[in-house]
């Protein structure tokens, strides 16, 4: 086992990593091997590949979910700027 000496920032930065394979406890760190993902089926790999090219209309919550959005980023530029 090899053992490595870890700032605070370091150990700050291991653990808020998303998706990373890292584990952090205390003064240990682990790795973790990502898990094998299965391909795609002939089947599957067509209906997604033509839901790429022909997708279907949004429905109601994503209209929704798009005017939030819409509305946040304006809200954002409209905010004035904070000094670094």
């Amino acid at each position: 086992m090899t053992e490595i000496e870890l700032t605070d920032a370091q150990r700050q930065a291991l653990q808020a990593a998303p998706g990373k394979p890292v584990e952090v406890v205390d003064d240990e760190v682990r790795f973790y091997e990502e898990q094998p993902r299965a391909p795609l089926s002939d089947r599957d790999r067509d209906i997604f590949l033509a839901l790429l090219d022909n997708p279907p209309p949004p429905n109601e919550a994503l209209r929704r979910a798009w005017a939030k959005y819409k509305e946040m980023a304006a809200d954002a530029d409209r905010r004035p700027e904070q000094p670094a």
